[in-house]
């Protein structure tokens, strides 16, 4: 299960991974937010985030065994124990720059 947590309430959320290693590339011009995941990635249908709005209450979760299970051409596909992942949550963030932000990244192996 990967879980994101802190995001603002009631926005538009997606989780983006890749099996390519992670990356460090500036979001927008501006911004403090970094995509760290390198192309080619692939996007997971987008949630919302719950919470309430104005805060920082929302959350995405997924469980991503499963996201794979049930996504036979996804990026990843065919799992294998010891696959490394790097993934990243994007999220509307009105204020910032591009209207949207990025969370920290994760990096995750699959296992058995």
């Amino acid at each position: 299960m990967l879980v994101g947590t802190g995001i603002e309430g009631q926005k538009q959320t997606l989780l983006y991974y890749g099996v390519n290693g992670p990356s460090a590339q500036v979001w927008a011009p501006g911004s403090s937010s970094f995509k760290c995941v390198k192309q080619p990635v692939q996007r997971v249908s987008p949630q919302n985030s719950g919470g309430t709005v104005n805060t920082c209450s929302g959350v995405y979760a997924i469980d991503f065994s499963n996201y794979l299970a049930t996504k036979p051409s996804a990026i990843g596909n065919p799992a294998f124990a010891g696959e490394v992942f790097n993934a990243q949550l994007w999220f509307r963030d009105p204020p910032a720059p591009s209207t949207s932000s990025l969370s920290n990244a994760v990096q995750f192996t699959m296992a058995p």
